[in-house]
């Protein structure tokens, strides 16, 4: 079972600089000119990587729509949006038998997403990429429905 202990180490042994406030590791990394912060929680079953991405103070139904689609596209990741308005990557490994080795090539998995779609993140603010939906019926009312609520919750 892995422990804030063991998660301590792993990041040392990679030479890793990090913070740890006794409940979450923010880990920044650099690639060219754009730059993260890796967030580590740990949960009772999971080993949570989160990424912010993007801020927006005003979120629309629009971005809404395209994250939802990202996320239907991406099998291990998926697109959040926090309370604050902030659009996180976000990923759960299971912490059973977590080894060095697996711990390592997941953060250097989410690490490298993330830098990928650091770009694409950034371009749903700036416009509609327009993605399309599903023609499956079921999936068209649902997101009807979607698009009612979160419009309602903007008045």
């Amino acid at each position: 079972m892995i422990t804030p202990g063991i998660v301590n180490e792993y990041l040392r042994v990679l030479n890793l600089q990090f913070q740890f406030n006794g409940a979450q590791w923010i880990v920044p990394f650099r690639h060219e000119d754009a730059e993260i912060n890796l967030v580590l929680m740990l949960t009772q079953n999971f080993l949570r990587f989160e990424v912010p991405l993007m801020t927006d103070e005003k979120l629309n139904v629009e971005l809404m729509e395209q994250l939802l689609q990202l996320n239907y596209r991406i099998a291990m990741a998926k697109f959040a949006i926090a309370e604050d308005g902030m659009v996180r990557m976000v990923t759960d490994f299971p912490l059973v038998n977590l080894s060095f080795e697996e711990f390592q090539i997941s953060l250097q998995i989410v690490v490298a997403a993330a830098f990928d779609f650091i770009p694409q993140i950034k371009s749903l603010k700036a416009k509609p990429i327009g993605f399309e939906i599903p023609k499956n019926p079921k999936t068209q009312i649902m997101w009807r429905e979607r698009q009612r609520v979160w419009q309602w919750r903007q008045r």
